[in-house]
């Protein structure tokens, strides 16, 4: 039997190879490509071959029969066709990685817990408009949640996913970034206990395959993951939720790119499920949508207990470069607010868009910036190890003593990130119990898990 097999390699096309017995398409096989050894999907079957071409023998069948479900298996083939992504790797990247027939041969569920009724929950107005509006739009009719920070969307999520549940389907939720996922996990596994399954990067190789194989089995209901669980194996999609619709992290920026909130909604689409777009600031695509009536529009106003919104003060650091004659991180007033809250016993989070402990190595003679060889931008230096990285593809080296360009001594750090500002703020305040997250500190979910815990409870000031 021929088979078109489409190579786990960054290659637009795929190719001819002769399988030994039945093999279903969509199942995995070994085969020899450019003499190496790489996986391969069969993505079609008894294809003639032309009289003059030689054709190679697959080398062993992995799958008995294809993970992948079908559905899965027609929104990889959209992916490729909709993002021009080389079909192998996108089928490949709908499967935890180094899942074999050996795992699924010894999944058999059995630490799956018996779920038991959620906890009632009041809702307020605009929740319970929008609850309806959900419910009313069962089959594939897009919503867009636009609710302010504090309206209670996650809990409309939940009350939702509930009514789905109750109708016998599943239900899938998106979030952009790893670190929002324990939070809602937790008050998911809380009203779906047992149902409820997480799927993401920080996960180690065993617990993304045993989850997978939790949702494939049908023991988990309820996904809760990153832009990669777009893939997750649930039957019977009922609901599906974008959390924060706009936010760029469902973007894959590498082989195969896709974008995992437009994908959800032609998963929803095949499925004939309702999907829920969710933001406190829409994207124009999807509020134009809106106004298109391509989506439903539901507006979510006021928050939870009619408490107000915080206000927004603005600090002119030229200012404070004025007042102190010389360039400063932290105005006056900020570090004021820090300290009235840290004598009221209150907390504080200090924000910053980057990481490391200076943006940048400046040569401050001859103006030279240090720069990355490969991405041609500049590196960042992190004190910790004493290094100057590149954030785009990894490269470091030492920080050199003297200008490459010059030879000149006069090279200074400038600016600033997550390191330097937790590095002042120790000195600035060191009574004060400080907490650091970016991808410096954050190595895993358990490390979000634990600073996000301690700030919960109290034992972290800043």
């Amino acid at each position: 039997m021929l088979a078109d097999i489409a190579v786990c390699l960054p290659l637009s096309r795929t190719f001819l190879y002769e399988l030994d017995g039945n093999v279903s398409a969509g199942s995995r096989v070994l085969v020899r490509f450019r003499n190496r050894e790489v996986e391969g999907f069969v993505v079609g079957l008894n294809r003639e071959a032309p009289a003059d071409l030689k054709i190679l023998p697959a080398i062993k069948v992995l799958d008995r029969e294809p993970l992948l479900p079908p559905e899965i298996f027609k929104l990889c083939n959209w992916i490729s066709s909709y993002y021009l992504a080389p079909l192998g790797e996108v089928l490949k990247s709908a499967l935890p990685p180094g899942i074999s027939q050996k795992h699924v041969d010894r999944f058999d569920g059995a630490h799956a817990v018996a779920a038991r009724p959620p906890a009632p929950f009041l809702l307020t107005t605009d929740q319970l408009t929008a609850l309806y509006a959900i419910q009313q739009s069962e089959g594939f009719n897009p919503v867009l949640l636009h609710g302010v920070t504090g309206s209670g969307k996650t809990e409309v999520y939940i009350q939702a996913a509930e009514n789905t549940l109750t109708r016998g389907k599943s239900c899938l939720v998106l979030v952009p970034e790893i670190g929002l996922t324990p939070q809602l996990v937790e008050r998911f596994a809380e009203r779906f206990p047992g149902q409820t399954a997480v799927v993401h990067s920080g996960l180690t190789k065993k617990q993304r395959i045993d989850e997978w194989l939790r949702i494939r089995g049908g023991f988990a209901r309820v996904v809760i993951g990153t832009r990669s669980a777009v893939f997750a194996p649930l039957a019977d999609v009922g609901l599906i939720v974008v959390d924060e619709e706009h936010e760029t992290s469902y973007k894959q920026e590498e082989t195969p790119r896709y974008n995992a909130r437009d994908t959800a909604i032609v998963r929803a689409r095949e499925a004939g499920a309702t999907v829920v777009l969710g933001s406190a600031t829409p994207s124009m695509e999807s509020f134009r949508n809106a106004e298109a009536k391509k989506f439903k529009y539901v507006p979510m106003a006021s928050r939870v207990e009619e408490r107000p919104l915080p206000q927004v003060e603005i600090v002119n650091m030229r200012e404070e470069y004025a007042a102190e004659g010389k360039q400063t991180i932290f105005s006056r007033r900020l570090l004021q607010a820090i300290a009235v809250r840290l004598e009221l016993g209150e907390q504080t989070m200090v924000l910053l868009n980057r990481r490391g402990f200076a943006a940048f190595l400046l040569c401050r003679h001859c103006g030279f910036t240090f720069q990355c060889s490969s991405c041609s931008v500049a590196m960042t230096y992190h004190r910790r190890m004493h290094r100057l990285l590149c954030h785009y593809c990894g490269q470091s080296r030492r920080p050199p003593v003297k200008c490459t360009e010059c030879g000149s001594e006069y090279v200074q750090f400038v600016g600033e990130g997550t390191e330097r500002i937790e590095s002042d703020l120790c000195e600035m305040f060191p009574d004060a119990k400080l907490g650091r997250i970016d991808r410096d500190t954050m190595r895993h979910v358990r490390d979000f898990e634990r600073v996000l815990g301690e700030f919960r409870a109290g034992n972290i000031d800043i």
